[in-house]
């Protein structure tokens, strides 16, 4: 399972967040049984910022900022080079 590198727990999916002018999303991203990447509990929270992070559950701290690294970390990969 891999481990958050600031608060060095163990964690099996990421909270996800992308900021939009008008509004936030906030998700879980997961890796579902079939090796994909998934998005769930979607929440619509009103916002006036322009980013996306993948963020530690435990933590709190933005791990990374585009999918294909999120990715490669929840299922223990090195980080790819078509990132």
């Amino acid at each position: 399972m891999p481990v958050c590198p600031y608060c060095e727990k163990e964690i099996n999916y990421l909270e996800f967040e992308e900021d939009f002018s008008y509004l936030k999303i906030r998700c879980i991203f997961v890796i579902n049984e079939n090796g994909e990447p998934d998005y769930r509990d979607e929440a619509w929270v009103d916002c006036k910022l322009d980013d996306v992070a993948y963020r530690c559950p435990r933590c709190g701290e933005k791990l990374f900022d585009n999918q294909c690294e999120a990715v490669a970390f929840l299922k223990g990969e090195a980080e790819r080079d078509e990132c």
